[in-house]
């Protein structure tokens, strides 16, 4: 293996290390579990909403779709189960991250 190969490894592990350490509260399998329901959430809204209905529609429109979302976390807060709410935050999260990365952008 050649060293830069070795440098890449080592980083890419550290990155992950130091990402599911801090979603876990220091408890990487909690922060790996984590991490992947919010791939699974993100895989589902995009199943759900492909790309296509965000496009072009604009950041406003983006931002709503977050304060729809946020709008039934409250909800489940006040009238839902903790497990109820756990599933809302997961796609505030996953609705944040596709405004993050523009997909309300034209493309």
């Amino acid at each position: 293996m050649t060293e830069e190969r070795e440098q890449n490894e080592k980083y890419y592990y550290d990155v992950h290390t130091r990402i599911f350490k801090l979603l876990g509260l220091d408890d990487f399998a909690v922060g790996e579990d984590l991490a992947v329901k919010i791939a699974d959430r993100i895989e589902h809204a995009r199943k759900e909403h492909p790309a296509k209905e965000w496009q072009g529609k604009g950041l406003n429109w983006a931002s709503m779709a977050l304060l729809d979302e946020t709008d039934e976390l409250v909800n489940a807060v006040i009238h839902e189960t903790p497990e109820r709410v756990k599933d809302e935050l997961l796609d505030v999260i996953a609705v944040a991250i596709r405004m993050y990365n523009c997909e309300w952008e034209d493309k």
